[in-house]
């Protein structure tokens, strides 16, 4: 099979799923896929965007089951387990970001980090946001943004991490209704299921009670990390 491409049986030990499963699925226009010669084909970058989109729809116990499988995959390529610890510090925590518009933020958010030596150009990365967030805004209705580009920039990192901005007040993000955003995650990987993994685990992250509103009320870096990773010994 091409590199840039599924088949059912590739698609289905993929996903954790049976052949059967997966050809039904295609059937009835449920994943992205079309016939060629008689064959179904699936292109990973619309996979991965369709697994993306599963996890932002999905309940709990779903997106529990989406970062198993994906968990699976890193960790028979790489060896290691996916931990909030190993990607995040408290230098990427901006707290009290000054930032009041969507373009401002991205642009600013993407600058500190570089700056601090995590991503070499910031521009790049500024643009992947923004083209990423023309297809769908990552702003939730809880006010939190999942910020990321939309293909992975391994060439542009110096390590994935995981980055988090708090403004003082909301800002508009396009988010559901209208609703203000005052969260933003930057979630940067150097692949797309790792970038999965790491979406499914702050998704479940803050699903948890309470972890939104001590995010917000933390009076410091070192509290949000804590906050953030005694949620994440509750979901793995």
């Amino acid at each position: 099979m091409a590199d840039g491409y599924f088949d059912i049986e590739s698609l289905a030990k993929y996903l954790h799923l049976t052949p059967e499963r997966i050809r039904k699925m295609a059937e009835r226009e449920q994943l992205p896929g079309q016939r060629v010669a008689g064959e179904w084909r699936f292109p990973k970058t619309e996979i991965f965007h369709w697994f993306e989109q599963r996890i932002g729809l999905a309940d709990e116990p779903e997106v529990k089951r989406f970062e198993e499988v994906l968990q699976a995959q890193h960790t028979a390529a790489t060896g290691d387990a996916l931990s909030i610890k190993s990607l995040m510090t408290p230098d990427v925590i901006w707290l009290d970001c000054p930032c009041r518009s969507k373009p401002s933020l991205i642009r600013e958010f993407c600058q500190r980090v570089a700056d601090l030596g995590h991503i070499w150009d910031a521009e790049k990365m500024v643009a992947a946001i923004q083209a990423r967030e023309q297809l769908h805004s990552t702003a939730l209705e809880s006010g939190v943004a999942l910020l990321h580009p939309r293909r992975p920039q391994a060439d542009n990192l110096n390590e994935p991490f995981l980055a988090l901005a708090r403004t003082p007040s909301g800002i508009p993000f396009d988010g559901p209704r209208g609703i203000l955003t005052d969260l933003f995650f930057l979630i940067a990987s150097d692949s797309e299921a790792f970038h999965l993994q790491l979406l499914a685990r702050v998704t479940r992250i803050l699903s948890q009670p309470e972890v939104i509103g001590s995010l917000r009320a933390a009076p410091n870096a070192g509290a949000i990390l804590d906050i953030l990773l005694a949620a994440e010994e509750l979901v793995v």
